[in-house]
């Protein structure tokens, strides 16, 4: 009877360890905070004159055309409007071609020729066929380059190019 009260004390005390063990792991794979992965928000067509599917263009883009009005995507506090663009909304991301704008409230905007847009990293890609045709406006400062990388996660734009870049500010 004794060695029958030992053993089951022992169980108990595994299955306790085992239980304490469980939840301190599911505190470590589920956390309670959200992580930068759970936070994506998706990039959202909001409209767009016509739009199609061509194998022999692109396998993975629908493809997006201003006849009328503007092509136009939303993300996570940005409005992107341009002429043209390939949406990949499997990844979450888009190229945008042609008079391309992207506001942000009333503090942030940008206008280049192409913009290569990530929603997943938050990263904007944007590149002029003319020189200095892509404009980023902060409030009062203005920057004119050839190519703009801007990470909207940081809030930091990278600009580079043959030309540099130049800045006006009040």
């Amino acid at each position: 009877m004794h060695l029958r009260s030992i053993i089951i004390c022992i169980a108990l005390f595994l299955g306790a360890c085992i239980a304490t063990a469980m939840s301190s792991w599911q505190e470590i794979c589920a956390p309670d905070k959200p992580t930068p992965k759970d936070s994506v928000k998706r990039v959202h067509l909001v409209h767009a004159d016509s739009l199609y599917h061509d194998i022999k263009v692109n396998r993975q883009a629908q493809i997006l055309v201003k006849k009328v009005r503007q092509v136009e995507f939303e993300h996570d506090g940005i409005t992107l409007v341009c002429d043209s663009a390939l949406f990949y909304q499997s990844s979450n991301r888009f190229d945008a071609f042609g008079n391309v704008s992207m506001n942000q409230g009333d503090t942030l905007s940008l206008t280049a020729d192409t913009l290569y847009y990530d929603g997943e990293t938050r990263l904007a890609r944007a590149r002029a066929g003319i020189p200095d045709n892509v404009v980023l406006t902060h409030v009062n400062t203005i920057l004119f380059c050839d190519s703009l990388n801007y990470d909207r996660f940081s809030e930091l734009g990278y600009f580079f190019g043959p030309r540099g870049g130049r800045m006006t500010d009040r």
